[in-house]
């Protein structure tokens, strides 16, 4: 995974800041990013019990042999 890092100077076009908006700011990001990660994790959480109902009825052998058969079929037709 890669990891990119902002300046978010770099959007403010110039623009001075009060300090008081920066912190407000920093604090709307923050609040932002809290509640981006709660939802990502109530995501996980759905998807793993989600994952736990169709994966004990998944027949990996039988994937694997379509697969196969599928790509045999192919070769003969090259």
């Amino acid at each position: 995974m890669e990891v990119r890092e902002l300046d978010f100077n770099d959007f403010l076009e110039g623009k001075a800041l009060s300090r008081r908006e920066v912190q407000e700011a920093k604090e709307r990001f923050g609040d932002a990013v809290g509640r981006a990660i709660s939802h990502l994790r109530q995501a996980k959480g759905i998807h793993d019990r989600l994952e736990s109902y169709y994966t004990p009825a998944m027949d990996f052998k039988a994937v694997e042999a379509k697969k196969e058969e599928i790509r045999a079929r192919i070769q003969n037709c090259i």
